[in-house]
């Protein structure tokens, strides 16, 4: 695993694999990763792991909070429109785990449901499975402090 400096990038491409923190409201740093490219924005999975510096311990085996996100990716790394995220290093070779190829998302109307899963396959689905899925939309800032929120909720139920 290589590591840099935090870093906001304006161009670069963003890959599966890279390694990003974000600055939570309290003044502390959330992590996560790039798990592949879709069309709405990049999968994301965001670690249970917070620290008051944007620098994370690699050597550490990091759990995720579940399920993935789909990331506004042009809004927080490029664009840098909302909140503060960075780059922070790269897991080489990275391959999403079993779970993380089993996530689909649902999107559409109803009647005429899609599923999305994180390679950007589509695939009909009926109403009903779809209400069974995380929608495809991309989470901003805001919607990823909120989602760490009631992950942290539900896991001291």
């Amino acid at each position: 695993m290589k590591t840099h400096e935090f870093k906001k990038r304006n161009r670069e491409k963003i890959e599966p694999g890279d390694i990003f923190s974000f600055q939570m409201d309290e003044g502390g740093f959330g992590f996560g990763r790039i798990v592949s490219r879709i069309n709405d924005g990049h999968v994301a999975e965001i670690f249970n792991v917070f620290s008051k510096e944007p620098v994370i311990d690699f050597s550490i085996s990091h759990q995720r909070f579940s399920p993935l996100v789909i990331l506004d990716s042009y809004g927080l790394f490029q664009r840098k429109s909302e909140g503060n995220w960075g780059f922070i290093g790269k897991t080489e070779n990275y391959i999403p785990d079993a779970d993380a190829s089993k996530t689909k998302f649902a999107w559409g109307v109803s009647g005429n449901q899609k599923s999305t899963d994180i390679l950007d396959r589509v695939e009909s689905i009926s109403d009903a499975e779809a209400s069974l899925l995380p929608r495809c939309s991309p989470k901003g800032d805001f919607d990823v402090k909120e989602f760490i929120k009631a992950s942290i909720s539900k896991s001291k139920k």
